[in-house]
This record gives C-alpha cells, structure tokens and sequence, in this order.
C-alpha cells in the first residue's frame, strides 16, 4: 500500500461527535480493504470530538481542525486534503459494513469507465455492534443506474465513493446551506456524469437519531427547518434554469419541490386552534370567536385541498420518472 497515493481517501466532516466517532472509526479500521487514508475535519466541536481524535493511533488517520463553518464546508476541505484515487464519504455518527470499500474496489475495477458508486443505505436510529457483520455480496450484480431517476435513494453522505479526478478540483457542496447540501452536491456532480454504479444491497448504516439533521427535519416539517431547506431548493432551481439542464435532472428537482410543499402543506392547518379559541370565547367577543373558528377550519380545508393537489402532480411525475429509470437502468457484466 502506498502511503503517498492511497486508493481511497475517507473524508468525515465531525461536529460534535464525541458519541459516535469512536463507533464510526471503528467500521473503517475493520474494512476488508486497508488501502486507505482518513481525514476527519474537526469542525470546531465544542465536546470531546478533538481529545478523543488526539488518542486515536492509526498513521492513516489525519485530523484538520478549523473554526465552525458548516457541514458542506468541512466535507470540501476533506475532499481538498484528499490523496486517494477515490473519495469516501462517511458521516461522524454513521459506520460502515467491513466490505464496503472492498465492493467499491471491486465495482472501479471491473467498470472503470464509472466515476461514482453507491450502495442503498440503510437508515437506523441505533448502530449495534451485532449490526456492523458484513453481508454477502459477493454474488451480487452490479448495475448502471441514472441517478437523477433512481440513484438518490441509492446514495448518501456515507454510501457514495466518487472518482477524486472527476471532481476536478471543484467545491461540490455548497458553503452556508445548512440542510441538504450533501443532495445538492451529487446534484452537481451528476450534471456531469449522469450514470451511476450501485449494488442492491446494504454497506453503509445510517444513524437518525435526535440530534441529526433528518431527524430534526421530519420532526420540525412547517417550522425553522423548512427555512433552512429553502437554500437548497433555490440552488436545485438554478441548475433547472440552466440551458443544458436534461430532462431527467428537470423532473429530480420539480419532484424534490413538490414532495417538499406537500410535507409542509400537513402542518399549514390550524384546526387544532379551534378548541383554544372557543376557551378564550368570554374575552375575545363572540363574534371574533366565530370569525377565528372559521378561519381555523378553512385554514385545515385549505391546506389538504394544498396536498392533494401537490400530491396528484407529484405522483404523475414520479410515474414518468419510473418509466424513464426503467429504459435506462443496465445490469452490468
């Protein structure tokens, strides 16, 4: 193995990740495949993230530290300090199976005219040690997939193994968005290389658990989190705005939208006002009183009218999209 140019570069980017990071190291030191390196960017931590890292060992372990600038922001520097042939991403609280590089290994070798791959990740809210046994996939195939019409539920931030060449030098995640950037990155990437490798089957374990950003999403749908989302659909518009933008990549973004505004459009109602407001009857005047119930129960019409009519748009342009990851999607040999 050569220490100057290994096969894979490992980027994590930590942010309070003393819980975990242990667990997550762990899954890297027991891959099937050492040819590697880590870089873990300390993204100004405010617990034990940086004394933990300082009593790890192993040569092929490299620690940045910087000041707090955001997820998107520590994965770019890892991707900048990277030497491998081929960058992994792994999340801090997320680990791998023991022959996940081996089968990314195995899947360049064989198709080397591929620039990225991913396996589906499988999402859980604990990571036991019992979970972290390697699963046959020795006799699996591997297939070609678009990944604007199916390779998203493929990929995450801890499945998917990129070509460090293809990336071309460039900052694929976007600095200051604080939801979904990792999304917008494998947007970017495959508006220039549309084609993804995957196996379908589980190398990568991912943690949603209260203190992630999927979690705190699904649980704060119609609040802050929908606002720092917005970042992230605005840079997918501007890719759709873009001349050469496929068609494939037009109907990724206007579904990512719409599935948007139908999750939101569930807690637009105010319906459960309506028991408060009549409490309140004596001191708002019961004329208010009628006025608000009524604007409560629209509000609660309103908003699923909202969904059904999102929804039945969404429905037809995943319909389409199906019908397209059906004529693109190759077994390959």
């Amino acid at each position: 193995m050569s220490q100057s140019t290994p096969l894979f570069s490992v980027v994590i980017p930590a942010y309070k990740a003393a819980a975990f990071i242990r667990q997550t190291l762990q899954s890297i030191y027991a891959q099937t495949e050492q040819d590697y390196e880590i870089i873990v960017v300390n993204d100004g931590s405010p617990d034990d993230t940086e004394l933990i890292l300082k009593q790890e060992t192993d040569p092929r372990l490299r620690v940045i530290t910087q000041p707090n600038g955001g997820e998107c922001n520590a994965r770019n520097r890892g991707v900048r300090e990277a030497r491998g042939t081929y960058v992994a991403f792994l999340d801090c609280d997320d680990a791998w199976l023991p022959n996940h590089l081996a089968l990314a290994r195995r899947f360049f070798e064989q198709n080397p005219s591929f620039d990225w791959f991913s396996t589906k990740p499988e999402r859980t809210a604990d990571i036991k040690p019992a979970d972290l046994k390697a699963r046959d996939t020795e006799n699996l195939p591997f297939w070609s997939i678009n990944w604007f019409l199916e390779g998203d539920s493929q990929t995450s931030s801890s499945s998917a193994v990129l070509r460090r060449s293809a990336i071309n030098g460039q900052d694929l995640f976007p600095d200051g968005v604080r939801m979904f950037g990792d999304g917008i990155g494998w947007s970017r990437f495959a508006m220039q290389h549309r084609m993804i490798g995957t196996c379908y089957c589980t190398t990568a374990l991912y943690r949603i658990w209260g203190g992630s950003a999927t979690d705190a999403f699904l649980a704060n749908v119609g609040g802050n989190k929908s606002g720092a989302a917005l970042d992230a659909y605005l840079l997918q518009q501007e890719m759709l705005m873009q001349p050469d933008c496929p068609t494939e990549a037009k109907l990724f973004f206007q579904r990512s939208s719409l599935y948007n505004w139908w999750v939101r459009s569930r807690a637009l109602s105010l319906l459960h006002w309506r028991d408060e407001i009549y409490q309140r009857r004596h001191t708002t005047g019961k004329f208010l009183t009628s006025w608000l119930t009524f604007c409560a129960c629209f509000s609660h019409f309103a908003s699923r009218l909202m969904g059904k009519i999102v929804r039945l748009r969404f429905n037809k342009i995943e319909r389409q999209m199906a019908r397209m990851a059906a004529r693109t999607r190759k077994e390959l040999v």
